[in-house]
């Protein structure tokens, strides 16, 4: 499958489809290329090029930001979206030698609290969003378009830390969605007129309804978090390297040098211990499957 897929996308690099700097981009290069609004579209999820599309939401220029497809191999069904999952590697520790433990305990606890959820997430009552009789959560159309700001977000909402910090999903006590996003009646609202006139052309109300319905999670899912050993993570790394070293020379190689190219790539796999990431891999969905 994925010789297949390189195949194609040498095809394609040498019609002058796949763009010349793919490879050579930082990702500051690439999120600019992206703002500009002339990139036909890209192989990525939203927010590896969040950066990109608030740029040109913040610019008014809506009609550049992007709107995800689902490219199949023929006979597969598409699963591009799926369920939200538990973030298992990444969390906040306290120094051993922070003479405030206990203050900082206190204050993610605090932040956890609905009050300051509301506030990281909507902001202050009465300034960012209302509250209407029936006690839902809606926004004036200044409160919307400053959402949308960099500038205003720059110095208004702690976007760093409320992106990284532990937080609720779902909704509040009172009905209300965490995130304005999320609210079913906020959301469509929170559109530009553009993106509204789009939507109603294809019959759609969210991003995600033109992708699929993201069906129930395996329960072991996703395997990418699964604690690995040194040894695992060693193969893993060089497998990564290996694929970060050749794949560019294949997709940007001539189509005659393909077959060869692709020999020496899956050569350098052989001499990898995969066996012991596979293995890995496999006895940490085992676990899940008995204990989740």
């Amino acid at each position: 499958m994925a010789k297949t897929w390189y195949k194609k996308l040498n095809e394609e690099y040498n019609k002058g489809v796949v763009d010349r700097e793919t490879f050579t981009l930082t990702d500051d290069q690439f999120q600019a290329k992206i703002a500009t609004g002339a990139v036909l579209g890209m192989h990525n999820q939203g927010w590896q090029f969040g950066t990109a599309t608030a740029s040109l939401q913040s610019a008014g220029q809506d009609e550049y930001t992007y709107v995800p497809l689902m490219p199949v191999y023929d006979g597969a069904e598409p699963y591009y979206a799926d369920r939200p999952v538990m973030n298992l590697n990444q969390g906040f520790g306290v120094s051993s030698t922070s003479d405030q433990k206990e203050k900082a305990l206190k204050f993610l606890d605090m932040m956890l609290s609905e009050p300051w959820q509301k506030v990281l997430s909507w902001g202050i009552q009465g300034e960012d969003y209302e509250v209407g009789d029936d006690g839902i959560f809606t926004r004036t159309e200044q409160q919307r378009a400053d959402s949308k700001d960099l500038t205003w977000r720059s110095s208004n909402k702690l976007m760093a830390l409320n992106s990284m910090i532990p937080k609720h999903n779902g909704t509040f006590s009172d009905g209300n969605a965490f995130s304005p996003d999320d609210q079913p009646s906020e959301f469509f609202e929170t559109l530009s007129d553009y993106d509204k006139d789009f939507m109603q052309h294809y019959g759609t109300q969210t991003w995600m309804d033109f992708v699929n319905k993201a069906p129930d999670n395996p329960v072991y899912y996703p395997a990418w978090n699964i604690s690995l050993s040194d040894a695992a993570n060693q193969a893993n790394q060089q497998m990564t390297d290996a694929a970060l070293q050749n794949l560019p020379k294949i997709v940007a190689g001539k189509p005659a040098g393909f077959e060869k190219a692709w020999k020496e790539y899956t050569d350098i796999f052989k001499k990898i211990d995969v066996a012991t990431y596979e293995d890995e891999i496999n006895a940490g969905i085992q676990d899940r499957l008995a204990n989740w």
